[in-house]
């Protein structure tokens, strides 16, 4: 039973319950989550992996016509296929499914994220190049996803829209001392032509950041 050894299963639930209003619920509210997963570990080199969540809550809903909000279902579901290879001992390559389903009272958005991964390290060197498409019909359905970033920083941003995504990252031992970082990452919408809002408004349908990072160890 070799396969079974290589199999790992994980089930989580929770169940929470807010007395009083909070940010977009004007009422005491309840809720639950469910989450399952199964990694297979094919071999030595490749893994597996499947992953469905699913999260009730209630929040506001304002209808057409109504002058107050009601307290309205929300469930949301996710659904993650992943797999990972390690094609040798410099480069992996890891693919990425997303798919997301809400339902608010009568609304329904829908939400699908494809991402490729190429990794490499090698003696001194090593980076990490991602790209990715994603097509999501609201904000409600708007995924997330955690990218590498410089030293000592976290992203993880949310699409919505439709449009693609990728990033370099890149990092440099120039010395035993000296290690630099650099990332380049870009946005593309493909239903839109003015990014963001206010103060942070992008007359483009493109949004593109460089970080530049350098340490001195003594």
């Amino acid at each position: 039973m070799a396969l079974l050894r290589n199999l790992l299963f994980t089930t989580s639930y929770d169940y929470y319950r807010f007395p009083w209003l909070k940010y977009r619920v004007d009422a005491p509210s309840v809720g639950n989550e469910f989450m399952s997963a199964m990694v297979w570990r094919a071999s030595d080199r490749s893994t597996f992996k499947i992953q469905y969540r699913q999260r009730l809550s209630e929040e506001n809903l304002l209808s057409p016509g109504d002058q107050i909000a009601s307290i309205a279902e929300k469930v949301r579901r996710q659904l993650l296929l992943d797999f990972e290879h390690d094609l040798d001992k410099v480069f992996s390559i890891r693919s990425r499914l997303q798919t997301v389903d809400v339902v608010i009272g009568q609304e329904h958005f829908t939400g699908l994220m494809l991402t490729q991964d190429i990794t490499a390290a090698w003696n001194r060197t090593s980076f990490s190049v991602r790209y990715s498409l994603f097509d999501s019909e609201d904000y409600e359905s708007r995924m997330y996803i955690y990218e590498k970033d410089v030293l000592h920083s976290f992203y993880m941003p949310s699409f919505y829209g439709q449009g693609l995504r990728y990033y370099l990252v890149v990092r440099q031992d120039i010395t035993p001392s000296i290690t630099v970082w650099m990332r380049l990452s870009q946005t593309k919408y493909f239903d839109r032509e003015t990014i963001s809002s206010g103060l942070e408004t992008i007359e483009s349908d493109t949004k593109t950041t460089i970080s530049f990072q350098i340490r001195f160890s003594f």
